[in-house]
């Protein structure tokens, strides 16, 4: 297995990174406004909402500026409602958000990631439907309600989307973290297999120097006993040689004897054969 790296972001895309969290958080705290904003130039004249504060006017126009389309201003000024139809998303049921928290100013904000439907369409994370009658059930015309769920949808694409671009997912997570474990476990069993690499090397080491000595202390003995048998050879030897002249010796001087004793012998016989001869004669 093969235990991938981790990719580190260099600083610059970090603080993009970070400056788009913090627009998408701007955008989320500025949805409330926007309601109020859209609701406020097309229904002005209506009896059931009031004017919104001031400071929530001036936070409207900087939403719709941020958010909106261009040229979304001048048609609600002139009375005219918005082409909703390039940007109206589905109207259907969509999947809930499985992770919110509550944002600046208390407003719930979703960060899960809108899952795209089998036929392409993309699923939004709130019911357009619902908001729609909910707007409506306000008081708010049915295009105004469409604009600002419209609207709401975008920002909260967006906000994903850059969140999404932003952060890892959980299932990268988890692989990396397995990816990590997985390297954390083979360096331990690189370690172990260098340990009992390395003991092993120590005792075939010890062994082989064992052995060794074993070998020299016998060549050594070896040597001893073959050094004493050539000098006992040897001692034989000289020993064998000085008996065969003895005995070499000892026969010359027997042969003398018996030499000697074999003249006598017939000088003596010669004697007596020539004595009896005179007395027979």
């Amino acid at each position: 297995t093969q235990n991938p790296k981790k990719i580190k972001k260099p600083k610059n895309q970090k603080k993009n990174n970070k400056k788009k969290i913090k627009g998408s958080e701007e955008r989320a705290m500025c949805l409330p406004a926007i309601a109020i904003s859209l609701a406020a130039p097309l229904d002005s004249s209506s009896p059931v909402r009031s004017s919104p504060s001031p400071p929530h006017r001036m936070a409207a126009a900087a939403c719709r500026r941020a958010l909106l389309p261009s040229g979304y201003g001048s048609r609600a000024a002139a009375g005219r409602p918005p082409d909703l139809d390039a940007f109206l998303p589905i109207r259907s049921s969509s999947i809930s958000a499985p992770g919110s928290h509550r944002g600046r100013g208390g407003h719930l904000c979703h960060f899960s990631q809108p899952l795209p439907k089998s036929n392409g369409k993309r699923a939004f994370l709130v019911d357009t439907l619902a908001l729609v009658r909910r707007l409506e059930a306000q008081g708010i015309p049915s295009k105004q309600a469409e604009a600002i769920t419209s609207a709401v949808t975008e920002v909260l694409n967006d906000s994903l989307e850059n969140v999404a671009q932003s952060f890892v997912s959980e299932g990268e997570l988890q692989k990396e973290h397995h990816f990590s474990m997985l390297q954390r476990e083979t360096e331990k069993l690189k370690s172990d297999i260098e340990k009992m690499r390395s003991e092993q090397r120590h005792e075939i080491d010890k062994v082989t120097a064992g052995q060794r000595l074993d070998l020299n202390l016998e060549r050594g003995r070896t040597r001893d006993e073959l050094a004493k048998q050539g000098a006992e050879t040897s001692e034989l030897t000289n020993k064998l040689d000085r008996e065969i002249h003895a005995l070499r010796a000892q026969l010359e001087a027997a042969k003398y004897e018996v030499i000697k004793y074999c003249i006598g012998t017939l000088v003596s016989i010669s004697a007596v054969g020539l004595a009896v001869i005179r007395i027979l004669m």
